[in-house]
């Protein structure tokens, strides 16, 4: 049941991702939907689970993209598995949650500049920074929906 959840969640955050983001910011504002809903999943999904949701989501991000879909994959598969690592231990709330997702995605921005370097680190560290930080806030606004609908016994409150 939750594979089901994670492909349906994936697949919503890859339509507004897609359809959405573009009309909402500037190209360095726009929120990562895809990996909020990925990231915020990953605290609740099982590891066989998971490597199928990261992978998953690195084929819809290059294919929204066009571009970089190996870096995209590995990115993204190594940030769920961080928020899964990281979260594992810790009793989870919102704050929790979205501290996790903040470090998941900064993780998630360095693997990609890794695989796909760019001779731009200043740019680079300004888009991730921002990435990072909407990813995060997107994720406190996902960890409740995800809470209710996986049933999981955590606190919504902090």
């Amino acid at each position: 049941m939750k594979a089901i959840l994670a492909v349906v969640g994936l697949v919503v955050g890859f339509f507004v991702q897609s359809q959405i983001s573009g009309h909402i910011a500037e190209p360095g504002w726009r929120p990562d939907f895809l990996l909020a809903v990925l990231l915020t999943l990953a605290l609740f999904i099982p590891s066989k689970t998971l490597a199928f949701a990261g992978f998953i989501a690195g084929v819809l991000e290059g294919a929204a993209c066009g571009m970089f879909m190996g870096a995209f994959i590995i990115s993204r598969s190594a940030g769920a598995l961080t928020a899964s690592l990281i979260a594992e231990p810790l009793h989870l709330n919102v704050v929790v949650a979205v501290a996790v997702v903040a470090v998941s995605s900064a993780v998630t921005q360095i693997v990609f500049l890794l695989v796909q370097a760019t001779p731009d680190l200043v740019w680079w560290l300004g888009i991730a920074t921002r990435q990072t930080i909407l990813t995060a806030i997107l994720a406190g606004l996902f960890f409740p929906i995800a809470v209710r609908t996986i049933h999981q016994d955590v606190s919504l409150e902090d």
